[in-house]
């Protein structure tokens, strides 16, 4: 196992003028990742269900800087996709502190972005309303309203990511408490540019057989893949609610035949929240992982 130890990393104060725009500094996510707290089977039931392609996992010991300002010395297990960027990691921690910290047993969601000067973008998301959870000097956690989690790596930070054609998840689906502030502050931290919304009126078939006809509205980044999308209300029986610390998710998968890709995730241990027949389901996975699978016509078109 290899130890690596950071020196923290010091975020600095940059004026209006003479930083660069959150949309030069970012652009598009690197990768969606997912704290878990057991690497091997979530990434066992990802493969089995929607196909994704990981590398064997590996551990790394690194010194950090938490939130209270204490340093902590964390070993991450963790296991990245093989594809091309975007790519999908699952990690876990010990101990499980800070940005790895897992909530209810749900495994939680971050946003991964390589970056020139991690300082610099560090500075944007703290001008943003994010602040640090964990920092050294190639990585940094930044959280914002309703616990969404940012993650800057340095580009000098190799990725080890092999190709293959197994294609990235669709999109990554948040349920804040707060939309209209969660929104607006990946669109000030990160440069996000939204879609115009869409309401969905659909009558969905949950687990315990029983319907309810539910509609929500979406909004959903002008980029992909993936897509950044935010919608509400989230009111699935059996769903953690939304609060100050934490937002419901879902990774997104999208498959032309619904139903066999509902085959797919049952298959591989996964338990269905709600479905509407032959467009969306709605399943939850090892860790708490909620997956969500959707007909391509729910998606943006590019």
């Amino acid at each position: 196992m290899a130890a690596v130890t950071f020196t923290a990393m010091t975020v600095t104060a940059v004026s209006a003028s003479a930083c660069p725009s959150p949309a030069q500094v970012f652009g598009q996510p690197d990768g969606l990742g997912f704290v878990v707290t057991d690497v091997e089977s979530v990434r066992r039931q990802l493969q089995s269900a929607v196909g994704l392609d990981f590398q064997p996992s590996k551990r790394v010991t690194v010194s950090v800087r938490l939130a209270d300002d204490k340093a902590q010395t964390v070993t991450l297990k963790s296991s990245t996709t093989r594809a091309d960027q975007p790519s999908t990691e699952v990690v876990e921690a010990q101990p499980s502190i800070g940005p790895w910290a897992v909530h209810s047993g749900r495994a939680t969601p971050f946003l991964s972005y390589s970056v020139s000067d991690i300082s610099i973008a560090g500075a944007l998301l703290r001008r943003a309303g994010f602040n640090p959870t964990a920092e050294s000097a190639h990585v940094g956690f930044w959280q914002g309203l309703g616990g969404v989690l940012v993650r800057l790596v340095d580009e000098e930070t190799p990725s080890g990511s092999l190709s293959n054609d197994a294609p990235p998840p669709a999109a990554l689906t948040l349920y804040p408490c707060d939309v209209d502030g969660v929104q607006k502050q990946l669109t000030d931290g990160l440069g996000v540019t939204w879609s115009g919304s869409q309401t969905f009126k659909l009558r969905w078939a949950l687990a315990d057989g029983t319907e309810r006809l539910h509609t929500s509205t979406s909004t959903t980044t002008q980029d992909g893949q993936p897509f950044l999308a935010i919608e509400a209300p989230h009111e699935f029986p059996g769903e953690d609610p939304c609060s100050e610390k934490y937002t419901p998710y879902y990774l997104v998968s999208a498959a032309q035949n619904v139903a066999q890709a509902e085959d797919r995730a049952a298959n591989a241990g996964m338990h269905l929240i709600a479905r509407v027949p032959d467009q969306i389901a709605a399943y939850r996975g090892a860790n708490g992982l909620s997956l969500e699978i959707v007909n391509p016509a729910f998606l943006p078109q590019q």
